[in-house]
């Protein structure tokens, strides 16, 4: 009757420690996948320019401020998400 507790704790405990490496280790993999990639490195979808006023389109917007940022000692871009 003592097995039974027992190695259902020990089973508990696996699962645990299991647990604990997948929360540990798998977001570090997944940061260093994301560094990888330049910001500015946008792949572009189909978009539709304004008519009516001289805009830009969304998936410009990053490599001009990356532009911005290299030819300019004054402004300097942080993408924070």
């Amino acid at each position: 009757m003592l097995e039974k507790p027992y190695s259902l704790l020990i089973r508990l405990w696996v699962f645990v420690g299991v647990f604990c490496c997948t929360v540990v280790f798998v977001p570090v993999g997944w940061a260093q996948q994301w560094e990888k990639r330049p910001w500015w490195d946008v792949t572009p979808e189909k978009e539709i320019p304004s008519p009516h006023y001289n805009s830009i389109l969304y998936s410009e917007i990053a490599p001009r401020l990356h532009e911005i940022t290299e030819n300019s000692r004054r402004v300097m871009i942080k993408v924070m998400g």
